[in-house]
């Protein structure tokens, strides 16, 4: 599927999906169908600037949309991508209060970059914990996946110890443009609970979980949270 055809999706398509689809859903079925020739209103579309929401001219039934690996192409992109972060944007800042384990904060001057705090899940090492991550989003989100990685530090067969790095196959090879960032920190938190120590990123994390030692491993997440994620006393 070409992009300027994925753009009039993910302008058109109202609040995500609440089940999320496949990757290699096609963009004509039913949960993936793009929206009809008068689905805005007669001689309008939407062009989407940052911030900016304008009306222009509509495009004719038989226009000619731009390819990907054009400049034109490029920018549809761009464009696309800016609109759908400007909608979670604004889904973030009206649902503060739905999810208080997570805090996402878009930066000022970049849409393409954002930050989120994560509580550590109750039941865990992690817990009490409060963690950082980094979001640096491509312009051809939500085609492809955000690059996500911890800044605060974690002992996690899953996260890279140094860079921050996270295994997670929806930020790899099963991401769908149906996943937020909203959803993305929620998998993440789901991935702190269930650490999957036969794919490690940290070795000798996954290697005490894999030998079966349970006590060690979390004794060693304990202590990283205490020191790295936890507000220090006094």
């Amino acid at each position: 599927m070409d992009c300027s055809a994925r753009r009039w999706w993910v302008l058109g398509r109202k609040s995500g999906p609440s089940v999320i689809g496949s990757a290699h859903d096609s963009p004509t079925s039913p949960s993936r169908r793009l929206p009809p020739h008068n689905f805005f209103p007669t001689g309008q579309r939407l062009r989407v600037f940052p911030f900016v929401l304008l009306s222009g001219p509509s495009p004719s039934d038989d226009a000619t949309f731009p390819t990907p690996g054009s400049s034109s192409g490029e920018g549809s992109c761009e464009l696309a991508s800016r609109a759908r972060l400007f909608k979670e944007y604004k889904e973030v800042q009206r649902e503060k209060s739905a999810d208080p384990d997570i805090q996402l904060i878009c930066d000022d001057s970049n849409i393409f970059k954002w930050t989120a705090l994560i509580k550590g899940p109750s039941e865990t090492p992690f817990e009490g914990g409060v963690f950082q991550l980094a979001f640096s989003i491509p312009e051809q989100y939500p085609l492809l996946p955000p690059q996500v990685r911890f800044l605060t530090k974690i002992f996690h067969p899953n996260v890279h110890f140094k860079t921050g790095e996270i295994c997670l196959d929806i930020l790899k090879n099963a991401w769908s443009p149906a996943w937020t960032l909203q959803s993305v920190c929620r998998a993440i938190i789901a991935l702190m609970a269930h650490p999957e120590p036969d794919s490690p990123l940290n070795c000798d994390s996954g290697n005490l979980l894999r030998s079966g030692d349970i006590r060690g491993y979390q004794s060693m997440a304990r202590m990283y949270t205490r020191l790295a994620a936890m507000a220090k006393k006094g």
